[in-house]
């Protein structure tokens, strides 16, 4: 077997190329910026508006974006570790299963 693009030599997209769907999405994305960037001063004065008005998301959108979302503290008993349990299919998405990955009988394939 060859070692990249399957059984046949050459096969596959070549590295470092882009799909389709990609490469219109960065096309979308960048028309998207551009729009924004042209209508950037009426839409934060209709978001401040808002916000002024007492709208909690409007208030909320503004603060995180200004100062940063707040950080999310972890707690818990600070003399014992701290244990992350990823479920099956999202460690199966990001190829996390090996032989640390445990399972319960419930959740395998």
């Amino acid at each position: 077997m060859a070692k990249n693009g399957g059984k046949r030599i050459g096969a596959g997209r070549k590295k470092g190329s882009k799909a389709t769907h990609t490469l219109q999405a960065i096309k979308t994305r960048e028309a998207f910026i551009r729009a924004v960037e042209e209508n950037l001063q009426p839409i934060l004065t209709a978001l401040l508006d808002r916000a002024s008005k007492g709208d909690v998301a409007a208030i909320k959108e503004m603060l995180d974006r200004a100062w940063g979302k707040p950080s999310q503290m972890l707690q818990g008993d600070p003399t014992k570790p701290l244990t992350i349990i990823i479920p099956r299919p999202v460690a199966d998405a990001f190829s996390l299963h090996g032989a640390d990955h445990e399972t319960s009988g419930s959740d395998k394939k």
